[in-house]
């Protein structure tokens, strides 16, 4: 399958314009992850594990242009990229529509004179749930504090960054979060919000009130299964009932901060699937639809006992045969992430077959 016929065709449109790789990504020129351990990292993808430096011991703005960053810089500007060959390959995540306004931003150069525009403030890794493919609730609090980083936040990041993607741990139940949206509000409104949340929380009282005071561009709901008792094995301690109420009553708000003049909330739901639920995604599309939710669907790569790369090459045929078989030609066509991943698992002549399948159902009236 293509990446030119996916989700991210208006991103590889614009990379060619600019002359740039098919295999551009421009997070590394204009984000950066704070991590609860200290580690400063890079996106989502590469995951808590891949650090570019450490908070604990070198100044932000050495770490922001060090060697290593620079050299992952320096591969996607060649056009030569290894670092993340594996992501790009199984996801297209550099192809993600959320880059295409950062791509008339960025510097194409190695090393940045700017700081970054967009930063995730992971800084402590307070959660309710304990999921069993995370770890990060493992991870220390108060590191920040103790460096005396809540200052320099405020005084030469905060002012000059647009966006702020939170989501490790559960952001709605750390203290942090809102004491970061109290300073944002009063230092540089302007910046626009993402939020990632398990939903296990209640919509009300300091939550709604914070949200009232800043510009949100996603709120994006981790739901893996809409099978309680499943949802509950990958979510340990967590209620399906409860993200559900959640979603439903962000709903309610959305329209209600939209009648105010306020941001809508972007209500998202992210899928992460793995070995326990990879029957659950046709549920959880026709969910999304039902509910007019935008989906993004991903594969576990690790832990890798979780992966379904481990699955039994027929189990994955089937799940894609089942996958074709039962769900609607606009629902399969959002599957695209998760169907690529299987067929890239499988043999030549098992995926010439199961691509034409494919097709003719997304094609079917």
């Amino acid at each position: 399958m293509s990446a030119q016929a996916g989700p991210g065709a208006k991103v590889l449109e614009k990379l060619r314009s600019m002359g740039l790789s098919d295999d551009f990504c421009p997070v590394p020129f204009f984000s950066t992850i704070f991590e609860a351990n200290g580690k400063v990292c890079l996106c989502r993808q590469k995951g808590n594990e891949f650090g570019v430096g450490d908070i604990r011991s070198q100044p932000f703005e050495r770490i922001w242009n060090g060697e290593k960053i620079r050299s992952i810089r320096a591969e996607f500007l060649s056009g030569n990229v290894r670092t993340c060959r594996s992501e790009i390959d199984v996801d297209h995540c550099n192809l993600s529509p959320e880059h295409l306004e950062y791509l008339d931003l960025i510097d194409l150069k190695e090393v940045q004179e700017r700081l970054p525009q967009r930063i995730t403030p992971n800084f402590n890794g307070h959660c309710n749930l304990r999921c069993e493919m995370c770890h990060v609730w493992k991870f220390p609090d108060k590191i920040y504090d103790q460096i005396g980083f809540w200052k320099k936040l405020e005084e030469e990041i905060l002012p000059v960054i647009r966006e702020i993607d939170h989501f490790s741990g559960e952001p709605f139940v750390q203290k942090d979060t809102y004491r970061l949206i109290r300073l944002v509000s009063r230092i540089n409104p302007q910046i626009i919000w993402s939020f990632t949340t398990n939903g296990n929380w209640r919509l009300k009282g300091a939550i709604q009130e914070h949200l009232d005071t800043i510009r949100i561009r996603n709120l994006i709901f981790s739901i893996d299964s809409l099978d309680p008792i499943r949802y509950a094995r990958v979510r340990e301690k967590g209620i399906l009932a409860r993200a559900l109420k959640a979603i439903e009553d962000c709903a309610a708000y959305e329209q209600e901060r939209i009648s105010r003049g306020l941001s809508s909330l972007g209500l998202s739901v992210n899928m992460t699937v793995q070995q326990e639920n990879l029957m659950d995604v046709p549920a959880l599309v026709k969910f999304c639809r039902e509910h007019e939710l935008r989906l993004s669907i991903r594969t576990v790569t690790e832990p890798r006992h979780l992966s379904i790369e481990r699955l039994e090459k027929q189990q994955l045929i089937a799940a894609l045969e089942h996958f074709i078989e039962c769900m609607p030609p606009k629902d399969l066509m959002r599957t695209y992430r998760i169907t690529k991943f299987i067929l890239d698992q499988v043999s030549p002549i098992d995926r010439a077959r199961l691509l034409v399948l494919f097709q003719q159902g997304v094609l079917r009236k």
